[in-house]
């Protein structure tokens, strides 16, 4: 049965629907206290990688085709953002190699590789194993926060928006750097937190 809880005559929660299979929703009255995880949005989600995500390209960065979109809840000035990459199983197969990994974030879906898009222009994540041949997990995170660290593209976002992510890479000899192996499961993961 529909109803609200207030406290201290504001409304904080609304629920509509039936008793049981209803919907309760959070009002405008309630205030997130900083650092308060608000929002978390799924890009892609894959469990068993068919074929690997590989970058043997060193004269170019490739887009990876690891990419997607997100919507925002709040805007820069009130939230920041953390994006995460997780490979189950990355492989370097020689030791000699280097990968540059850019995280990219538009306001539309920018198929073409900008250093104006990269969460971290100057610094891509750097990857170069101390031996070569050994499979292993990566977990990569950036943040986004105005002021602070924005693609030089992006450096401000509103509440409701649609933004768009991609991965680009490339390793500094032909000898493949594959992100992410067959038969492995990777994510990309937006959070969103209140300021």
């Amino acid at each position: 049965m529909p109803g609200t809880l207030q406290v201290g005559g504001n409304t904080v929660i609304t629920h509509t629907g039936d008793a049981g299979a209803g919907t309760n929703t959070i009002n405008d009255a309630v205030v997130f206290p900083s650092g308060h995880l608000i929002k978390t949005s799924t890009i892609v989600h894959v469990k068993s990688q068919n074929g690997h995500i590989t970058a043997n390209n060193p004269s170019a960065y490739q887009d990876l085709g690891i990419a997607g979109s997100f919507t925002t809840l709040m805007s820069s000035s009130d939230s920041f953002l953390e994006l995460e990459l997780y490979s189950s199983m990355s492989y370097m197969e020689h030791a000699v190699t280097v990968s540059r990994t850019y995280f990219m974030l538009t306001s539309s879906n920018a198929t073409s590789f900008s250093t104006d898009n990269s969460m971290h222009p100057t610094y891509p994540h750097y990857y170069k194993p101390a031996v070569a041949g050994i499979y292993q997990p990566i977990y990569w995170k950036t943040t986004y926060r105005a002021g602070v660290q924005t693609p030089t593209n992006l450096t401000s976002y509103s509440a409701g928006q649609t933004l768009y992510f991609r991965i680009w890479c490339n390793a500094n000899t032909t000898n493949p750097f594959h992100l992410v192996h067959d038969e492995s499961e990777y994510c990309v993961k937006a959070k969103e937190f209140k300021i």
